[in-house]
């Protein structure tokens, strides 16, 4: 932390700076070990998360600037350090402004969610039904639905008798389930334009609720499962889905924290850290 200290004070005349100052660290060898050990040492020190990303941001900008004065093939590479540093920032940035506002995935990101619309099922969403246990008439909430890709499929195992209900913030993903819910022939399905713990869903009324890589997007996340808990009869189970590849990445004993001070109990896990399966349920016998 000494190094972070000693070269922490800020600069005005950014070439100078290079000029005069020595890095603490042999940067070129080799050159993206020793930068990012840099980085993350720096970063260290910071108290925050805006402390975090100034810095990070400070020392790379330090970085290219000292590399440009060195070998092409070295610029190259630290250019392409800083291409990957600055999608990890952007990751951070979008993760720490979750923790005040409701940030879901944008409506145009929506292919990313799930592939163009082709009537197959992947096998991934298929691991994820086999979890929810689905049984022919049961009432069932996909919450954060996104474009569809767990409600179509759900509506399909649930058959005629059964109901999903695909909420939603955002119109245009809403819009997406429709027209998947049309080409699939599915009239099994009803749609919530809302976010989850804004009162809008009934109580005690749901056998199975879906929450697939949705509640890191939620500012207030003990009011969404506390209402997730009360919108479940007894019995009922929640299928919460989380993958590092999302910025908003829920841990496992984060999910099973926040869900235990609703009422919630782990029943199954499958997956890793980075990768996982979870299912809590509501013990029978309690009421709302």
């Amino acid at each position: 932390m000494a190094i972070a200290k000693r070269y922490s004070s800020p600069f005005h005349d950014c070439t100078g700076y290079v000029e005069t100052v020595q890095p603490p660290l042999t940067l070129y060898t080799p050159p993206s070990f020793s930068a990012i050990t840099w980085i993350v040492a720096v970063s260290l020190d910071s108290e925050g998360s805006g402390e975090f990303i100034k810095n990070y941001i400070h020392w790379l900008s330090l970085i290219i600037i000292y590399s440009l004065k060195r070998t092409p093939m070295n610029a190259v590479l630290f250019i392409l350090i800083i291409i990957i540093a600055l999608v990890i920032i952007a990751a951070l940035a979008w993760r720490i402004a979750s923790r005040r506002y409701t940030l879901p995935c944008p409506v145009w990101m929506k292919g990313l969610l799930d592939p163009q619309f082709s009537g197959k099922v992947s096998a991934r969403t298929e691991k994820t039904i086999r979890y929810l246990d689905l049984r022919p008439g049961m009432d069932i909430l996909d919450a954060g639905c996104g474009p569809g890709r767990l409600t179509i499929p759900v509506a399909r195992k649930i058959g005629p008798d059964g109901i999903v209900t695909a909420m939603d913030l955002q119109e245009g993903m809403l819009q997406e389930v429709k027209e998947r819910a049309r080409a699939a022939n599915l009239n099994n399905i009803r749609f919530i334009q809302a976010g989850i713990g804004d009162g809008k869903i009934e109580r005690d009324r749901f056998d199975r609720v879906i929450l697939i890589t949705v509640l890191g997007e939620i500012p207030n996340r003990e009011a969404a499962l506390h209402e997730i808990f009360n919108a479940l009869r007894p019995g009922g189970i929640l299928l919460v889905e989380e993958t590092i590849r999302d910025p908003h990445f829920q841990t496992r004993s984060t999910v099973n924290r926040l869900a235990s001070a609703s009422g919630f109990i782990e029943k199954e896990f499958a997956g890793n850290y980075f990768s996982y399966i979870l299912t809590l349920e509501k013990p029978s016998g309690m009421l709302p």
